[in-house]
């Protein structure tokens, strides 16, 4: 009698699993957060680097300094062509009216001399905004 005929050395022949779960039950957790968060930062780059492409690109609007503006009809996307010029400053442009020369925008809190000595030759009084040349 030899050491294979014993019957503790004997073992029940296992019969292979079949998974019956769903390929949505398998993913772990880990594993899903892992995948979300990686398509959240590549999407986020993506909105970054197409920001920064448009603005080296020129965008949709004009750029900035493209334009020579009136002070006193313009509104405020053609105001915010001005270098310097946000969306705050060019509201305040809008409430400050009328302007008889450019030097009245040194009223407009948060434009100091320095700021209408840069906008000079981009600003005007009276005609159309038109385009620098």
């Amino acid at each position: 009698m030899g050491l294979d005929d014993r019957d503790y050395m004997r073992r029940p022949r296992k019969e292979p699993r079949v998974s019956v779960r769903s390929w949505w039950q398998k993913i772990k957790l880990e594993n899903a957060l892992a995948i979300v968060m990686g398509i959240f930062a590549v999407g986020s780059a993506g909105i970054y680097f197409f920001r920064d492409v448009s603005d080296v690109a020129g965008g949709f609007g004009s750029s900035e300094g493209s334009l020579i503006v009136n002070i006193n009809t313009a509104g405020i996307d053609e105001l915010e062509t001005l270098p310097g010029i946000g969306p705050a400053l060019a509201s305040l442009i809008v409430t400050g009216r009328p302007y008889a020369i450019v030097d009245e925008l040194d009223r407009v809190r948060g434009i100091g001399p320095s700021l209408v000595q840069s906008l000079r030759p981009l600003v005007t009084v009276d005609g159309d905004t038109r385009d620098a040349e």
